[in-house]
């Protein structure tokens, strides 16, 4: 019986296998195809690869919702003089706007499967929807700078907090002109080190790194908000 059973999942796994690379090879043959205007990543995306779950995407908005520059929202609406009703109004608002627009946007993506760049020759065309690819390049260049730079100023106090004054003691060999300290560029270009492999994975297998992502954005900012209002020694022996 036992013996039985291994046969089957030999089989099964040689199919999957041949399966697999049989997708591969059709789907470069359908990229190979179109020219200079089709890559493997223009084309609809294909079966094999629609794998992310509604747990994925509930992941990747958690995770956002709870990233830094989300989570400080209602503290920039303060500064500026809104009173607390006045954020919570404009940040249901304003969220409620944006997933109008999501929505919309994602709308066409979603029933053919293809991406922004495709996507945007339905209305443009070809060589139109360079323009918009460009736009969202540039774009893109902007927002991963500036998201950068803010995590590199959490990393700089997390990385004083942990070396103390050896890391406020770098010397600065920069002028103040620049706007940056030399160990704040340390900790940009570690920030930097740190996501940059992640750009090597591919949108179709992140979704289990948003779900680790949205229970560590939890953990962390929780036990933050608890160090704040409750001093380590009261947290560590339990006293609330």
């Amino acid at each position: 019986m036992s013996s039985s059973v291994a046969k089957l999942r030999s089989v099964a796994q040689v199919q999957r296998t041949h399966d697999n690379t049989a997708n591969a090879e059709q789907d470069t043959a359908t990229a190979e195809a179109y020219g200079k205007w089709s890559n493997i990543d223009l084309i609809p995306t294909p079966p094999h690869q629609r794998c992310w779950s509604p747990w994925y995407y509930f992941a990747f908005q958690f995770s956002i919702a709870f990233s830094p520059t989300t989570y400080n929202i209602g503290s920039t609406l303060f500064s500026i003089g809104l009173t607390w009703r006045l954020i919570i109004i404009a940040s249901f608002l304003g969220t409620f706007l944006c997933c109008i627009i999501l929505y919309l946007n994602a709308r066409g993506p979603v029933l053919y499967h293809i991406g922004f760049p495709v996507y945007a020759r339905i209305s443009a065309g070809i060589y139109g929807s360079l323009f918009f690819i460009f736009i969202r390049a540039v774009v893109a260049i902007f927002y991963m700078g500036t998201q950068t730079y803010y995590a590199s100023r959490l990393m700089d106090v997390a990385l004083r907090c942990v070396l103390g004054y050896k890391w406020t003691e770098i010397p600065n060999h920069l002028p103040s002109s620049a706007g940056i300290t030399t160990s704040q560029m340390i900790a940009f270009f570690l920030t930097w080190f740190l996501q940059f492999p992640f750009a090597f994975l591919r949108p179709s297998a992140s979704g289990p790194l948003f779900v680790i992502k949205s229970f560590l954005d939890t953990l962390i900012f929780q036990e933050g908000w608890c160090f704040v209002i409750y001093q380590f020694g009261l947290l560590f022996l339990g006293y609330w």
